[in-house]
Protein backbone atom coordinates (compact mmCIF):
# COMPACT_ATOMS: atom_id res chain seq x y z
CA UNK A 1 0.00 0.00 0.00
CA UNK A 2 3.07 2.61 0.85
CA UNK A 3 4.57 1.69 -2.19
CA UNK A 4 1.29 2.11 -4.07
CA UNK A 5 1.18 5.77 -2.87
CA UNK A 6 4.56 6.80 -3.30
CA UNK A 7 4.02 5.49 -7.18
CA UNK A 8 1.13 7.45 -7.37
CA UNK A 9 2.78 10.51 -5.81
CA UNK A 10 5.60 10.45 -8.49
CA UNK A 11 3.06 10.13 -10.98
CA UNK A 12 1.59 13.43 -9.86
CA UNK A 13 5.12 14.97 -9.56
CA UNK A 14 6.13 14.17 -13.19
CA UNK A 15 2.86 15.04 -14.50
CA UNK A 16 2.81 18.28 -12.52
CA UNK A 17 6.51 18.87 -13.91
CA UNK A 18 5.29 18.01 -17.74
CA UNK A 19 2.47 20.94 -16.96
CA UNK A 20 5.33 23.32 -16.25
CA UNK A 21 7.27 22.24 -18.95
CA UNK A 22 4.35 23.20 -21.27
CA UNK A 23 4.13 26.90 -19.56
CA UNK A 24 7.27 27.30 -19.61
CA UNK A 25 7.74 26.43 -23.15
CA UNK A 26 4.22 28.26 -24.37
CA UNK A 27 5.23 31.30 -22.50
CA UNK A 28 6.64 32.54 -25.71
CA UNK A 29 2.71 33.42 -27.16
CA UNK A 30 2.91 33.34 -31.21
CA UNK A 31 -0.15 34.56 -33.70
CA UNK A 32 -0.55 35.93 -36.76
CA UNK A 33 -4.19 38.26 -36.28
CA UNK A 34 -5.54 41.44 -38.76
CA UNK A 35 -8.38 43.93 -37.68
CA UNK A 36 -10.52 44.95 -40.61
CA UNK A 37 -12.56 48.05 -41.15
CA UNK A 38 -14.05 50.36 -44.01
CA UNK A 39 -11.27 50.94 -46.68
CA UNK A 40 -7.70 50.99 -46.11
CA UNK A 41 -6.06 50.01 -42.73
CA UNK A 42 -3.04 49.84 -41.43
CA UNK A 43 -0.84 49.70 -38.43
CA UNK A 44 2.26 51.87 -38.06
CA UNK A 45 3.72 51.99 -34.71
CA UNK A 46 3.35 49.00 -31.44
CA UNK A 47 4.96 49.51 -27.75
CA UNK A 48 4.47 46.65 -25.40
CA UNK A 49 3.14 47.78 -22.02
CA UNK A 50 3.73 46.85 -18.02
CA UNK A 51 1.33 44.33 -18.47
CA UNK A 52 2.23 41.94 -21.82
CA UNK A 53 0.00 43.69 -23.99
CA UNK A 54 0.04 46.13 -26.70
CA UNK A 55 -0.69 49.90 -27.76
CA UNK A 56 -0.86 50.14 -31.40
CA UNK A 57 -0.81 53.38 -34.06
CA UNK A 58 -2.06 53.36 -37.59
CA UNK A 59 -4.38 55.05 -39.87
CA UNK A 60 -8.24 53.44 -40.73
CA UNK A 61 -9.88 53.94 -43.84
CA UNK A 62 -8.93 55.45 -47.40
CA UNK A 63 -5.70 57.39 -46.78
CA UNK A 64 -5.44 60.70 -46.98
CA UNK A 65 -9.16 60.89 -48.15
CA UNK A 66 -12.25 62.43 -46.54
CA UNK A 67 -13.22 59.28 -44.51
CA UNK A 68 -9.54 58.41 -42.90
CA UNK A 69 -8.70 58.23 -39.08
CA UNK A 70 -6.34 57.99 -36.88
CA UNK A 71 -6.46 55.24 -34.18
CA UNK A 72 -5.25 53.98 -30.91
CA UNK A 73 -5.32 50.05 -30.64
CA UNK A 74 -4.94 47.99 -27.18
CA UNK A 75 -4.43 44.50 -26.92
CA UNK A 76 -3.61 42.05 -24.16
CA UNK A 77 -0.46 39.89 -24.44
CA UNK A 78 -2.61 37.40 -27.06
CA UNK A 79 -3.84 39.98 -29.75
CA UNK A 80 -7.13 40.15 -28.45
CA UNK A 81 -9.19 43.74 -28.45
CA UNK A 82 -9.22 45.46 -24.95
CA UNK A 83 -10.34 48.91 -26.44
CA UNK A 84 -9.97 51.19 -29.67
CA UNK A 85 -10.20 54.54 -30.20
CA UNK A 86 -10.17 56.69 -33.81
CA UNK A 87 -9.71 60.11 -34.41
CA UNK A 88 -10.67 62.31 -36.62
CA UNK A 89 -11.23 66.28 -37.10
CA UNK A 90 -13.60 66.10 -40.13
CA UNK A 91 -11.13 65.70 -42.80
CA UNK A 92 -7.92 63.50 -42.84
CA UNK A 93 -6.20 62.32 -40.43
CA UNK A 94 -2.61 59.96 -41.16
CA UNK A 95 -1.06 58.02 -38.54
CA UNK A 96 2.90 57.56 -38.21
CA UNK A 97 4.54 57.75 -35.06
CA UNK A 98 3.77 56.98 -31.24
CA UNK A 99 5.20 56.58 -28.18
CA UNK A 100 4.09 55.80 -24.52
CA UNK A 101 4.52 58.73 -21.48
CA UNK A 102 6.49 57.19 -18.14
CA UNK A 103 3.68 58.87 -16.15
CA UNK A 104 0.85 57.50 -18.71
CA UNK A 105 -0.56 58.43 -21.47
CA UNK A 106 0.46 57.85 -25.09
CA UNK A 107 1.83 60.25 -28.26
CA UNK A 108 0.31 59.91 -31.43
CA UNK A 109 1.85 61.85 -34.18
CA UNK A 110 1.41 62.35 -38.12
CA UNK A 111 -0.51 64.77 -40.62
CA UNK A 112 -3.99 66.27 -40.57
CA UNK A 113 -6.35 68.57 -43.06
CA UNK A 114 -9.83 69.38 -42.75
CA UNK A 115 -10.84 69.06 -46.55
CA UNK A 116 -9.47 67.40 -48.97
CA UNK A 117 -8.35 70.87 -51.18
CA UNK A 118 -6.00 72.00 -47.66
CA UNK A 119 -2.54 70.98 -47.31
CA UNK A 120 -1.90 69.10 -44.17
CA UNK A 121 -0.55 70.17 -41.06
CA UNK A 122 1.69 68.08 -39.04
CA UNK A 123 -0.84 66.60 -36.30
CA UNK A 124 0.28 65.68 -32.15
CA UNK A 125 -2.42 63.96 -30.16
CA UNK A 126 -1.72 63.41 -26.42
CA UNK A 127 -3.75 60.95 -24.85
CA UNK A 128 -4.80 59.29 -21.12
CA UNK A 129 -4.06 55.33 -20.76
CA UNK A 130 -7.59 54.89 -22.17
CA UNK A 131 -7.17 56.62 -25.22
CA UNK A 132 -8.72 59.85 -24.41
CA UNK A 133 -7.65 63.07 -25.54
CA UNK A 134 -5.92 65.13 -23.24
CA UNK A 135 -4.72 67.70 -26.13
CA UNK A 136 -4.14 68.06 -29.44
CA UNK A 137 -1.16 70.34 -31.12
CA UNK A 138 -0.48 71.18 -35.40
CA UNK A 139 2.56 72.61 -36.75
CA UNK A 140 3.11 73.87 -39.91
CA UNK A 141 2.23 76.49 -43.30
CA UNK A 142 0.36 76.49 -46.44
CA UNK A 143 2.22 73.57 -47.90
CA UNK A 144 2.10 69.55 -46.96
CA UNK A 145 3.59 69.04 -43.86
CA UNK A 146 3.73 66.10 -41.14
CA UNK A 147 5.39 64.35 -38.09
CA UNK A 148 6.73 60.83 -38.66
CA UNK A 149 8.14 59.97 -35.40
CA UNK A 150 8.40 60.63 -31.73
CA UNK A 151 10.55 59.95 -29.02
CA UNK A 152 10.43 60.21 -25.08
CA UNK A 153 13.40 61.57 -23.29
CA UNK A 154 14.48 59.89 -20.09
CA UNK A 155 14.83 63.43 -18.73
CA UNK A 156 12.24 63.93 -15.66
CA UNK A 157 10.31 66.24 -17.57
CA UNK A 158 9.79 63.54 -20.04
CA UNK A 159 10.10 65.87 -23.01
CA UNK A 160 9.23 64.98 -27.04
CA UNK A 161 11.30 65.17 -29.76
CA UNK A 162 9.91 64.31 -32.89
CA UNK A 163 10.86 64.66 -36.93
CA UNK A 164 9.13 65.03 -39.76
CA UNK A 165 9.06 67.07 -43.25
CA UNK A 166 7.76 70.95 -43.70
CA UNK A 167 6.89 72.21 -46.78
CA UNK A 168 8.55 75.10 -48.56
CA UNK A 169 7.04 75.62 -51.51
CA UNK A 170 4.50 74.56 -54.21
CA UNK A 171 6.82 72.95 -55.92
CA UNK A 172 7.12 70.16 -52.53
CA UNK A 173 10.80 70.81 -51.34
CA UNK A 174 10.78 69.83 -47.94
CA UNK A 175 13.02 70.94 -44.74
CA UNK A 176 13.89 68.59 -41.75
CA UNK A 177 10.80 69.60 -39.28
CA UNK A 178 12.08 69.16 -35.81
CA UNK A 179 10.18 69.82 -32.72
CA UNK A 180 10.99 69.39 -28.65
CA UNK A 181 7.78 69.92 -26.61
CA UNK A 182 6.92 68.70 -23.16
CA UNK A 183 4.65 66.34 -21.78
CA UNK A 184 1.87 68.84 -21.23
CA UNK A 185 2.18 70.21 -24.76
CA UNK A 186 3.92 72.81 -24.41
CA UNK A 187 6.18 73.33 -27.43
CA UNK A 188 9.84 74.38 -26.16
CA UNK A 189 11.10 74.97 -29.62
CA UNK A 190 10.27 74.12 -33.16
CA UNK A 191 12.77 74.24 -36.14
CA UNK A 192 13.09 73.56 -40.26
CA UNK A 193 16.35 72.44 -41.15
CA UNK A 194 16.81 72.80 -44.74
CA UNK A 195 19.91 71.53 -47.35
CA UNK A 196 20.74 72.30 -51.11
CA UNK A 197 18.15 69.24 -51.80
CA UNK A 198 14.89 68.55 -50.79
CA UNK A 199 15.16 66.06 -47.32
CA UNK A 200 12.76 64.84 -44.64
CA UNK A 201 13.59 63.46 -41.30
CA UNK A 202 12.50 60.01 -40.56
CA UNK A 203 13.45 59.26 -37.26
CA UNK A 204 14.57 61.52 -33.97
CA UNK A 205 16.49 60.43 -31.38
CA UNK A 206 18.09 61.57 -27.83
CA UNK A 207 21.77 61.29 -28.16
CA UNK A 208 24.34 62.60 -25.44
CA UNK A 209 23.36 66.38 -24.75
CA UNK A 210 21.73 67.05 -27.93
CA UNK A 211 19.51 64.76 -30.68
CA UNK A 212 19.85 62.34 -33.89
CA UNK A 213 18.15 62.70 -36.57
CA UNK A 214 18.02 60.18 -39.54
CA UNK A 215 16.18 60.93 -42.65
CA UNK A 216 16.91 61.24 -46.93
CA UNK A 217 16.38 63.46 -49.67
CA UNK A 218 13.28 63.73 -50.97
CA UNK A 219 14.32 63.62 -54.67
CA UNK A 220 14.79 60.80 -56.83
CA UNK A 221 18.38 60.86 -56.99
CA UNK A 222 18.56 61.77 -52.90
CA UNK A 223 20.79 60.09 -50.38
CA UNK A 224 20.59 58.84 -46.60
CA UNK A 225 21.71 61.41 -44.29
CA UNK A 226 22.43 61.39 -40.58
CA UNK A 227 22.59 64.81 -38.42
CA UNK A 228 23.68 65.71 -35.04
CA UNK A 229 21.62 68.88 -33.70
CA UNK A 230 22.80 70.26 -30.03
CA UNK A 231 19.90 71.01 -27.32
CA UNK A 232 18.26 73.47 -29.39
CA UNK A 233 18.13 71.85 -32.30
CA UNK A 234 20.96 73.61 -33.95
CA UNK A 235 22.96 71.02 -36.31
CA UNK A 236 26.45 70.09 -35.58
CA UNK A 237 27.53 67.63 -38.16
CA UNK A 238 25.67 65.76 -40.51
CA UNK A 239 26.77 63.14 -42.68
CA UNK A 240 24.90 61.70 -46.09
CA UNK A 241 25.80 58.11 -47.17
CA UNK A 242 24.30 55.85 -50.41
CA UNK A 243 25.36 57.79 -53.83
CA UNK A 244 23.31 54.88 -55.47
CA UNK A 245 20.25 56.36 -57.90
CA UNK A 246 17.47 56.87 -55.44
CA UNK A 247 18.43 55.88 -51.48
CA UNK A 248 15.35 56.05 -48.78
CA UNK A 249 15.34 56.04 -45.10
CA UNK A 250 12.24 55.24 -43.19
CA UNK A 251 14.40 53.60 -40.09
CA UNK A 252 17.03 53.68 -37.50
CA UNK A 253 18.30 53.57 -34.09
CA UNK A 254 21.09 54.31 -31.79
CA UNK A 255 23.20 51.24 -30.59
CA UNK A 256 24.25 50.39 -27.70
CA UNK A 257 28.10 51.66 -28.10
CA UNK A 258 26.55 54.95 -28.85
CA UNK A 259 26.81 54.56 -32.70
CA UNK A 260 23.88 54.38 -35.08
CA UNK A 261 22.05 52.54 -37.62
CA UNK A 262 20.99 53.43 -40.67
CA UNK A 263 18.02 51.02 -42.05
CA UNK A 264 17.15 52.35 -46.17
CA UNK A 265 16.00 51.50 -49.37
CA UNK A 266 18.10 51.73 -52.21
CA UNK A 267 16.87 51.05 -55.98
CA UNK A 268 19.21 49.23 -58.27
CA UNK A 269 19.31 50.90 -61.73
CA UNK A 270 20.71 47.32 -63.38
CA UNK A 271 18.17 44.81 -62.05
CA UNK A 272 15.23 47.57 -61.79
CA UNK A 273 14.38 46.63 -58.04
CA UNK A 274 14.87 47.75 -54.60
CA UNK A 275 17.37 46.63 -52.28
CA UNK A 276 17.80 47.01 -48.65
CA UNK A 277 20.66 49.20 -47.23
CA UNK A 278 22.19 49.07 -44.12
CA UNK A 279 24.78 51.33 -42.53
CA UNK A 280 26.51 51.20 -39.33
CA UNK A 281 27.95 53.71 -38.03
CA UNK A 282 30.16 55.38 -34.67
CA UNK A 283 28.91 58.10 -32.59
CA UNK A 284 30.21 60.35 -35.17
CA UNK A 285 28.64 59.36 -38.20
CA UNK A 286 31.26 57.61 -39.76
CA UNK A 287 31.06 54.69 -41.18
CA UNK A 288 31.73 51.24 -39.61
CA UNK A 289 30.29 48.81 -42.20
CA UNK A 290 28.01 48.68 -44.80
CA UNK A 291 25.44 45.81 -46.00
CA UNK A 292 23.22 45.77 -48.83
CA UNK A 293 20.37 42.97 -48.87
CA UNK A 294 18.53 41.11 -51.73
CA UNK A 295 16.36 38.77 -52.75
CA UNK A 296 14.13 40.44 -56.05
CA UNK A 297 12.27 43.73 -54.47
CA UNK A 298 12.69 44.41 -50.95
CA UNK A 299 12.25 47.63 -48.39
CA UNK A 300 12.44 47.99 -45.30
CA UNK A 301 10.30 50.57 -42.71
CA UNK A 302 11.86 49.95 -39.49
CA UNK A 303 14.73 48.61 -37.53
CA UNK A 304 15.45 47.81 -33.53
CA UNK A 305 18.75 47.20 -32.04
CA UNK A 306 17.94 43.71 -30.21
CA UNK A 307 19.45 42.44 -26.62
CA UNK A 308 22.17 40.19 -27.99
CA UNK A 309 23.13 43.90 -30.11
CA UNK A 310 22.03 42.71 -33.28
CA UNK A 311 19.23 43.89 -35.29
CA UNK A 312 15.34 43.14 -35.94
CA UNK A 313 13.97 44.83 -39.22
CA UNK A 314 10.53 45.03 -40.80
CA UNK A 315 9.56 45.81 -44.19
CA UNK A 316 8.39 43.83 -47.38
CA UNK A 317 10.09 40.89 -50.05
CA UNK A 318 8.07 40.29 -53.27
CA UNK A 319 9.38 36.72 -54.57
CA UNK A 320 8.58 38.67 -58.14
CA UNK A 321 5.06 36.52 -58.53
CA UNK A 322 3.43 37.93 -55.97
CA UNK A 323 2.62 41.68 -55.14
CA UNK A 324 4.67 40.84 -51.91
CA UNK A 325 4.76 39.68 -48.21
CA UNK A 326 5.82 41.28 -45.27
CA UNK A 327 9.54 40.61 -44.21
CA UNK A 328 10.39 40.27 -40.65
CA UNK A 329 14.61 39.79 -40.84
CA UNK A 330 17.43 39.21 -37.93
CA UNK A 331 20.84 39.97 -38.31
CA UNK A 332 24.37 39.80 -35.67
CA UNK A 333 26.16 42.96 -34.84
CA UNK A 334 28.18 42.85 -38.15
CA UNK A 335 25.03 43.03 -40.02
CA UNK A 336 24.95 38.97 -41.56
CA UNK A 337 21.85 37.28 -41.78
CA UNK A 338 20.60 35.32 -38.75
CA UNK A 339 17.79 34.36 -40.27
CA UNK A 340 14.65 35.99 -42.45
CA UNK A 341 10.77 34.87 -42.64
CA UNK A 342 7.76 36.35 -44.69
CA UNK A 343 4.32 36.53 -43.58
CA UNK A 344 1.13 36.73 -45.59
CA UNK A 345 0.01 35.32 -48.73
CA UNK A 346 -1.01 36.38 -52.28
CA UNK A 347 -2.01 40.33 -51.42
CA UNK A 348 -0.10 43.00 -50.78
CA UNK A 349 1.43 42.33 -47.07
CA UNK A 350 4.28 44.84 -45.07
CA UNK A 351 5.45 45.36 -42.14
CA UNK A 352 5.77 49.57 -40.61
CA UNK A 353 7.28 48.38 -37.36
CA UNK A 354 8.57 46.10 -35.05
CA UNK A 355 9.99 45.41 -31.51
CA UNK A 356 11.49 43.01 -29.45
CA UNK A 357 9.08 41.39 -26.90
CA UNK A 358 9.60 41.08 -23.07
CA UNK A 359 9.57 37.12 -23.72
CA UNK A 360 12.70 37.68 -26.34
CA UNK A 361 10.23 37.20 -29.37
CA UNK A 362 9.14 39.88 -31.70
CA UNK A 363 6.05 41.81 -32.96
CA UNK A 364 5.53 43.25 -36.34
CA UNK A 365 2.66 45.69 -37.13
CA UNK A 366 1.81 46.44 -40.69
CA UNK A 367 -0.82 45.66 -43.55
CA UNK A 368 -2.18 42.72 -45.20
CA UNK A 369 -3.68 42.44 -48.28
CA UNK A 370 -3.54 46.44 -49.47
CA UNK A 371 -4.73 47.86 -52.47
CA UNK A 372 -2.66 51.27 -52.71
CA UNK A 373 -4.80 53.03 -50.01
CA UNK A 374 -8.14 51.89 -50.70
CA UNK A 375 -8.35 48.61 -48.84
CA UNK A 376 -6.47 46.67 -46.81
CA UNK A 377 -6.56 45.33 -43.02
CA UNK A 378 -4.37 46.26 -40.10
CA UNK A 379 -2.11 42.94 -40.04
CA UNK A 380 -0.40 42.14 -36.27
CA UNK A 381 2.23 39.14 -36.54
CA UNK A 382 3.61 37.96 -32.95
CA UNK A 383 6.76 35.39 -33.81
CA UNK A 384 8.93 33.55 -30.75
CA UNK A 385 12.59 34.69 -30.48
CA UNK A 386 13.61 32.97 -34.06
CA UNK A 387 10.35 34.77 -35.94
CA UNK A 388 8.36 31.86 -36.23
CA UNK A 389 4.90 31.43 -35.90
CA UNK A 390 4.20 28.02 -37.59
CA UNK A 391 2.62 29.84 -39.97
CA UNK A 392 6.03 31.95 -41.53
CA UNK A 393 7.69 31.06 -45.11
CA UNK A 394 11.83 30.47 -44.25
CA UNK A 395 14.04 32.93 -47.17
CA UNK A 396 17.31 32.74 -47.68
CA UNK A 397 18.80 36.72 -48.15
CA UNK A 398 22.12 36.85 -49.83
CA UNK A 399 24.36 40.10 -48.63
CA UNK A 400 27.16 41.76 -49.54
CA UNK A 401 29.41 44.58 -48.69
CA UNK A 402 29.67 47.38 -51.26
CA UNK A 403 31.81 50.29 -51.76
CA UNK A 404 30.89 53.49 -49.11
CA UNK A 405 31.56 57.06 -48.16
CA UNK A 406 30.22 59.62 -46.32
CA UNK A 407 30.48 63.44 -46.59
CA UNK A 408 28.95 66.34 -45.25
CA UNK A 409 26.47 69.38 -46.75
CA UNK A 410 25.68 72.50 -45.59
CA UNK A 411 22.32 72.79 -44.09
CA UNK A 412 20.57 75.41 -42.64
CA UNK A 413 17.81 76.14 -39.72
CA UNK A 414 15.09 78.88 -39.01
CA UNK A 415 12.44 78.56 -36.08
CA UNK A 416 8.64 78.06 -36.87
CA UNK A 417 5.49 78.51 -34.46
CA UNK A 418 2.97 76.02 -33.10
CA UNK A 419 -0.25 76.24 -35.81
CA UNK A 420 -2.27 75.55 -32.50
CA UNK A 421 -4.81 72.86 -31.29
CA UNK A 422 -7.35 70.71 -33.66
CA UNK A 423 -11.35 69.75 -32.70
CA UNK A 424 -11.22 65.80 -33.22
CA UNK A 425 -14.04 62.98 -32.80
CA UNK A 426 -13.44 59.80 -31.73
CA UNK A 427 -15.12 56.54 -32.87
CA UNK A 428 -14.53 53.12 -32.23
CA UNK A 429 -14.25 49.53 -33.37
CA UNK A 430 -12.77 46.89 -35.63
CA UNK A 431 -13.51 43.68 -36.96
CA UNK A 432 -10.89 40.84 -36.07
CA UNK A 433 -9.57 38.00 -37.80
CA UNK A 434 -7.04 34.57 -36.68
CA UNK A 435 -4.91 34.06 -39.06
CA UNK A 436 -2.33 31.40 -37.66
CA UNK A 437 -3.64 30.11 -33.91
CA UNK A 438 -2.24 31.20 -30.92
CA UNK A 439 0.64 29.27 -29.59
CA UNK A 440 -0.04 31.08 -25.29
CA UNK A 441 -0.89 30.91 -22.14
CA UNK A 442 -4.90 31.56 -22.02
CA UNK A 443 -4.62 34.75 -18.85
CA UNK A 444 -8.19 35.22 -19.19
CA UNK A 445 -9.14 31.50 -18.59
CA UNK A 446 -12.38 31.09 -16.54
CA UNK A 447 -11.56 27.41 -15.66
CA UNK A 448 -11.81 26.41 -11.60
CA UNK A 449 -8.92 26.44 -9.85
CA UNK A 450 -7.85 24.20 -6.65
CA UNK A 451 -5.99 27.27 -5.49
CA UNK A 452 -5.60 30.46 -6.03
CA UNK A 453 -2.86 33.16 -5.45
CA UNK A 454 -3.47 36.55 -4.66
CA UNK A 455 -2.27 39.59 -5.08
CA UNK A 456 -1.43 38.69 -8.81
CA UNK A 457 0.71 40.51 -10.28
CA UNK A 458 2.47 41.23 -6.94
CA UNK A 459 5.96 42.19 -6.02
CA UNK A 460 6.68 39.21 -4.58
CA UNK A 461 4.80 38.88 -1.42
CA UNK A 462 1.39 37.37 -1.83
CA UNK A 463 -1.08 34.61 -0.67
CA UNK A 464 -2.05 31.12 -1.68
CA UNK A 465 -5.41 29.88 -0.68
CA UNK A 466 -6.91 26.56 -1.24
CA UNK A 467 -10.57 26.55 -2.55
CA UNK A 468 -10.79 22.92 -1.70
CA UNK A 469 -11.60 21.72 1.96
CA UNK A 470 -10.18 18.47 1.78
CA UNK A 471 -7.15 19.58 0.71
CA UNK A 472 -3.96 18.32 3.25
CA UNK A 473 -0.62 18.16 3.40
CA UNK A 474 0.07 20.48 0.28
CA UNK A 475 3.74 20.79 -0.54
CA UNK A 476 4.32 24.41 -2.94
CA UNK A 477 7.79 24.77 -4.81
CA UNK A 478 8.50 28.25 -6.20
CA UNK A 479 10.43 28.23 -9.60
CA UNK A 480 11.72 30.94 -11.72
CA UNK A 481 10.85 31.09 -15.70
CA UNK A 482 13.89 28.68 -16.04
CA UNK A 483 12.96 26.20 -13.90
CA UNK A 484 15.30 26.57 -11.05
CA UNK A 485 13.50 26.46 -7.42
CA UNK A 486 13.76 29.26 -5.15
CA UNK A 487 12.14 27.72 -2.09
CA UNK A 488 9.78 24.85 -0.53
CA UNK A 489 7.13 24.96 1.95
CA UNK A 490 4.67 22.40 3.51
CA UNK A 491 1.37 23.60 4.07
CA UNK A 492 -2.42 22.76 5.46
CA UNK A 493 -5.58 23.68 3.72
CA UNK A 494 -6.27 27.52 4.35
CA UNK A 495 -3.97 30.34 3.24
CA UNK A 496 -0.94 30.49 3.62
CA UNK A 497 1.01 34.02 3.30
CA UNK A 498 4.83 33.92 1.12
CA UNK A 499 7.21 36.86 1.74
CA UNK A 500 9.57 37.90 -0.78
CA UNK A 501 12.30 37.77 1.21
CA UNK A 502 11.29 34.11 1.44
CA UNK A 503 13.78 33.63 -1.54
CA UNK A 504 16.22 34.34 0.16
CA UNK A 505 17.17 37.53 -2.38
CA UNK A 506 15.58 40.43 -4.23
CA UNK A 507 13.13 38.79 -6.65
CA UNK A 508 13.77 40.27 -9.94
CA UNK A 509 10.58 41.80 -12.07
CA UNK A 510 9.36 38.88 -14.01
CA UNK A 511 7.48 35.60 -14.36
CA UNK A 512 8.05 32.94 -12.13
CA UNK A 513 5.30 29.82 -11.71
CA UNK A 514 4.42 28.10 -8.22
CA UNK A 515 3.64 24.19 -8.34
CA UNK A 516 1.30 22.77 -5.57
CA UNK A 517 0.84 19.10 -4.75
CA UNK A 518 -1.74 17.34 -2.77
CA UNK A 519 -3.03 14.22 -2.68
CA UNK A 520 -5.61 15.71 -5.13
CA UNK A 521 -3.16 16.30 -7.76
CA UNK A 522 -0.95 19.11 -8.56
CA UNK A 523 -1.46 22.41 -10.04
CA UNK A 524 1.20 25.19 -11.60
CA UNK A 525 0.23 28.43 -11.35
CA UNK A 526 2.25 31.81 -13.09
CA UNK A 527 3.33 34.39 -10.90
CA UNK A 528 4.07 38.02 -12.37
CA UNK A 529 6.38 39.69 -10.20
CA UNK A 530 6.18 43.61 -10.47
CA UNK A 531 9.50 46.11 -9.32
Amino acid sequence: MKTSILVLKRIIRFTCFLNLFVLTVSAQGTFEKTWSGNGANEATSVYQLPDGGFIIAGTSGFLQSISSQMFLLRTNANGDTMWTRKFVNGGYCTAYGLAVIPTGGYILTGMTSSSLSTEPDALVIRTDTAGNVRWTNTFGGIYNDGIRTVSVSSTPDHGLIMTGWYGSNASLDYHVLLVKMDSAGTTTWAKTISAPESVEGSAAYVAGNGYIVFGYGADRSSDLFLMKTNSLGVPTWNNIYGGRSYDDCLGGTPTHDGGFLIAGTSFNDSLFFNQVLLIRTDSLGHTVWEQVYQQEDMFVNSIKETRDHGFILTGYISDGFDEGNLLLMKIDSTGQVTWANSFGDSGFDYGNDVIQTSDSGFIVVGTKDNSYGTSGDIFIVRTDLNGQTGCENVLSIVNFEPPHSDSSVAVANAAIAASGAVNLSVGRGFSKGVLCPANSIDELSDRNHRFEVFPNPSNGTFTIRSNVAKEKNIHAEFLNITGETLWEKNFSSGNILVRAQDSGAQLAAGIYYLRLFSEEGCETLKILVRP
